[in-house]
């Protein structure tokens, strides 16, 4: 009998697959037929489309422990050698901390970065297609630098070093591409509202940001929507309103108390008189690539800082206070939302990695590396004194005996392995640390569950050509009660060789958004978090690629698009635990504040001797600078040991 094994027999099934033409080795590895160590110099994830983020082989270990109890006894002997600091995680912060710690130990410094996925960069992820001879170059996650010129200077000496300058992304950046053929509409779906309508939108979710007029013709664009004349002339009166106070009976901080727990819906039924009918208009506006909340769900000031949602009054309150908010201008060029490498935020990241790694990829500024090809065998070279090994799921965090180094496990293709650091960083998902390190007091894991990460699907879409786009004149669409509550261009950068699509003829790329989480249930934010990361393990790819393409024939279908024609791929970037659990009054204790670096965060990062939590989970944000601050902290609590 012959002594093939199970896995011999699928990974030579999907070998030959390949070879007959059924299946590329990158489409068996992302559907779980072939290991991705398998793969040879040809393996470049980025070129992966079907299920991507948390895909296949990402996260059944992880689950296995936290789920399931499950635990794997680490090996009696290390498995690697010992390592001046071991990094669980690989995305932004991990990548951050694995940085700082060389700047300050030196170029000998050994590291080592364990990721449980098949790339590096966690949410900073890049996508690719090949279209028509194209290579289109997009983001899975993590999009774009916000706030600059606020940055802590730590993680902006980080990514000066590693060749990041903002300045140039004013003339990357095309606004001018923005304001012709961006311009934000709004898809009334016929099921819903008795015909299927594409009309222009009073407001323009990104647009405000980079700098582009948009129309302030309020009453003609509203008079354009298939509601009710009633629906329709109470959203006017909301969006032409004159008046002077947010609140007639409260002013200045009280006004701002007023509004951090009061829902954006309860602020419209209550203060403004609008019914059932045109507070569903705009419900779902912050789901798709933004909260995953209605506006039922999050207070106000949030209403009015992430989607530009009209609040009367506010403008009153004092450039002081509007400052705060940070709702009072630009802080100059630096701040505005024009930071977007053609690969998103994966462009922080590779820039990291090309700085850590020798070899991994050429070139040295944020240009040439736009279209620089990474040579992910080079990632774990063991000649390098940094490495990052990938297909990693960290099972077990403890100290050696004595209590000098900490002893790692993780799985690899099903084999457990033992490495050792004289320091760690736990910059994975933060949630599972009460799961895998066993020396973690109660009181760090009670805090550490308090928040639910909120999930999210960044789904990129490579279009033969985008001619019916362009004739429709709205490259940004809202689609209120849609599952894909929202279809965009990717945004018109153009940098180091790469040449955004201007002509409707060429491929290109749209990013849909489709809503995970219940609509109107009342639940807190981190129940429907849990209730929509169910359902999104749950969703298989097949249901992701019917609703985007039923969408974009509802949408653009009247002007030419076909989507069964003029789609080439789907890549669906799916983040069950995506952005850190941000505090909201409406929810959470008044004193829960990331500002002021309070809450349950600061108490689930505690430091245990020779283990540092990082994440931006630890400071309780969902931004990149938050996660280098996290990781620059973890690494400067390890220093001063």
């Amino acid at each position: 009998m012959s002594h093939l094994t199970r896995r011999d027999f699928v990974n030579g099934m999907a070998v030959s697959m390949a070879a007959a033409g059924a299946l590329s080795p990158l489409q068996a590895a992302a559907r779980g037929l072939l290991s991705p160590t398998a793969l040879g110099p040809d393996y470049y994830p980025p070129a992966l489309t079907g299920l991507r983020g948390s895909h296949v082989g990402s996260y059944e270990v992880a689950h296995a422990v936290g789920r399931e109890g499950k635990r794997y006894a680490p090996p009696a002997e290390q498995t690697d050698a010992t390592y001046d600091l071991v990094v669980v995680g690989g995305g932004l912060s991990g990548l951050a901390a694995a940085w700082f710690f060389r700047e300050a130990a030196g170029a000998d410094a050994r590291i080592l970065v364990l990721d449980n996925h098949d790339d590096f960069g966690g949410h900073a992820k890049q996508v690719e297609f090949e279209v028509n001879g194209r290579r289109l170059i997009s983001y899975g996650g993590s999009q774009t630098l916000t706030e600059y010129s606020v940055f802590p200077a730590a993680a902006k000496r980080l990514l000066k070093a590693v060749g990041f300058d903002p300045g140039p992304f004013e003339t990357h950046f095309d606004r001018e591409f923005y304001g012709k053929y961006m311009q934000p509409g709004i898809y009334f779906d016929a099921a819903r509202y008795g015909e299927g309508k594409l009309v222009r939108s009073p407001v323009g979710t990104l647009t405000d940001f980079v700098g582009v007029e948009r129309s302030h013709d309020y009453a003609a664009m509203i008079a354009e929507f298939p509601v009710s004349e009633a629906a329709r002339k109470q959203l006017t009166d909301l969006f032409t309103s004159s008046r002077e106070s947010v609140y007639a009976d409260a002013s200045g901080e009280q006004a701002i108390g007023k509004m951090m727990t009061q829902s954006y819906e309860a602020f419209l039924r209550e203060e403004h008189g609008l019914g059932d009918e045109a507070c569903g208009v705009f419900r779902d506006y912050l789901k798709g690539p933004g909260t995953q909340l209605g506006l039922d769900a999050v207070n106000v000031l949030t209403g009015a800082v992430f989607t530009a949602l009209p609040v009367p009054g506010l403008m009153n309150l004092g450039e002081d206070v509007l400052q705060m908010l940070g709702l009072g201008g630009s802080g100059g060029p630096t701040d505005a939302y024009i930071h977007h490498f053609p690969g998103g935020n994966s462009g922080i990241a590779r820039l990291i990695v090309r700085d850590l790694i020798p070899g991994v990829a050429g070139g040295s500024t944020q240009e040439d590396m736009v279209l620089a090809r990474f040579d992910y065998g080079r990632l774990d070279d063991e000649r390098n004194a940094v490495r990052v090994r990938l297909n990693s799921t960290a099972v077990e965090v403890r100290h050696a005996a004595d209590g000098t180094a900490v002893d790692v496990t993780y799985v690899q293709d099903g084999t457990t392995y033992r490495v050792r650091g004289k320091h760690a960083v736990m910059a994975c998902y933060n949630h599972m640390l009460p799961w895998i390190c066993p020396e973690m007091g109660e009181e760090q894991k009670t805090a550490l569950r308090y928040g639910s990460k909120t999930p999210f699907s960044y789904t990129q879409v490579a279009l033969r050509n985008w001619r019916a786009i362009a004739k429709s004149g709205h490259g940004m669409v809202y689609s209120p009660g849609a599952f894909v509550s929202e279809l965009w261009l990717d945004f018109p950068v153009s940098m180091g060789g790469y040449e955004y699509p201007k002509d409707p003829d060429e491929p290109i790329v749209v990013t849909a958004y489709p809503i995970e989480t219940p609509d109107r249930s009342g639940l807190a934010p981190r129940d429907q978090f849990r209730v929509g990361r169910a359902a999104m393990l749950a969703r298989p790819f097949a249901e992701y690629e019917a609703g985007i393409l039923e969408q974009l024939d509802k949408v653009w279908g009247p002007y030419g698009m076909d989507a069964g024609r003029d789609v080439a791929a789907i890549t669906v970037n799916r983040w069950p635990h995506g952005y850190a659990y941000t505090y909201d009054p409406l929810w959470d204790p008044p004193e829960y504040d990331a500002y002021a670096d309070t809450g349950p965060h600061v108490a689930g990062r505690a430091q245990m001797h020779r283990i540092s939590v990082a994440n931006s989970d630890a400071g309780a944000q969902a931004l990149v600078q938050t996660a280098m601050d996290q990781g620059h902290r973890a690494v400067t609590e390890q220093l001063a040991l």
